[in-house]
């Protein structure tokens, strides 16, 4: 079974990344990123979802989804949570996936993912302003420059500052042993 729990800043491309992924491997893919609603009570994972996150165990998750996609026929699961969940995970969180999911940590340059979300943001008529990216995404560097949690971050921009296809993130991950598979 695979499963992929996909994070990170608001600009990397999560919900694309999660989309084409989902559709080259073949699995379910589960937007829980749905602002204003709560993707994980929309789902009906709330009590498996809470058991793992305040209790560090991920079975009862890990068997709903491995279920969900087995009645589907599908060979995985991909979900996209939105940026806030980021400062929540920790080592603990990390360990308990260990062996059952891959956590994937999108990331980039801030002023990169900052442009990249500020696009799409006027692109969708949502038109959320730099102040609140920098707001929720900028403490999120803290977070991401733990020893713990470095074996899973993926930049999603070249060293020239343009995108990575998300066939080349995919691939990347494909080929990784640093993503608890």
């Amino acid at each position: 079974m695979n499963i992929w729990f996909v994070v990170g800043v608001s600009g990397a491309g999560k919900s694309h990344f999660s989309e084409y992924a989902a559709g080259h491997l073949g699995f379910f893919h589960y937007e829980i990123d749905q602002t204003p609603h709560n993707g994980i009570t929309h789902f009906g994972l709330r009590t498996q979802w809470d058991k793992f996150l305040d209790e560090f165990e991920a079975g009862p998750l890990i068997k709903e989804l491995t279920k969900r996609a087995c009645m589907s026929g599908c060979p995985g699961a991909i979900l996209s949570f939105p940026a806030n969940l980021l400062p929540q995970i920790t080592a603990d969180h990390v360990e308990a996936l260990r062996g059952k999911v891959r956590l994937i940590v999108l990331t980039g340059e801030p002023e990169l993912c900052k442009r990249a979300f500020l696009q799409r943001e006027q692109t969708t008529g949502r038109n959320y302003s730099a102040s609140v990216w920098e707001a929720h995404n900028r403490p999120l560097y803290a977070v991401m420059d733990q020893k713990w949690i470095s074996p899973f971050l993926l930049t999603v921009f070249d060293s020239g500052g343009g995108r990575k296809t998300v066939k080349e993130l995919v691939d990347t991950v494909m080929g990784a042993n640093s993503y608890l598979k």
